[in-house]
């Protein structure tokens, strides 16, 4: 009888040392999709090339009221997200005729594709005429 306990133990050692091992297997982590980026693009960023992707957020500040509405080619990368506003400034540093604040321009990336943002301006200060290219505003906007 002991000898009989003893090879059904041996036995099922034995199997439980055969049996196949299990994987745990966890579900495939999600990937989360980039989230959309906000992108100020400002007088700095003139003649520059702005790395963007569909769904961003492209913020174009211009430090004087006295630019004009961006002009964007072609215009389906771009949509305006609302009407541009121009903000006043003042201080001791603004003299009158100075055009101190800033325009502000917000878009939404449509779908990738290279686009030129360019604005310009005639007076650059205390009615100053601009001169060179303090008058021109250009960037360019590539979308991946």
């Amino acid at each position: 009888m002991l000898r009989r306990a003893l090879v059904l133990a041996a036995g099922a050692l034995l199997l439980a040392g055969c049996a196949s091992t299990q994987k745990v297997v966890t579900p495939a982590q999600s990937v989360q999709p980039a989230q959309p980026a906000r992108i100020t693009v400002t007088e700095a960023d003139a003649g520059k090339t702005v790395q963007a992707g569909a769904g961003d957020t492209v913020v174009l500040v211009l430090h004087n009221t006295n630019w004009s509405a961006p002009a964007i080619s072609p215009a389906s990368v771009l949509t305006p997200a609302g009407a541009p506003s121009t903000t006043p400034s003042s201080g001791p540093s603004c003299h009158p005729g100075s055009d101190c604040g800033t325009f502000t321009q917000t878009f939404t990336v449509a779908h990738a594709g290279t686009v030129h943002v360019t604005s310009t301006r005639a007076s650059c200060g205390e009615a100053r005429k601009c001169t060179g290219g303090q008058g021109h505003f250009d960037v360019t906007l590539v979308v991946g």
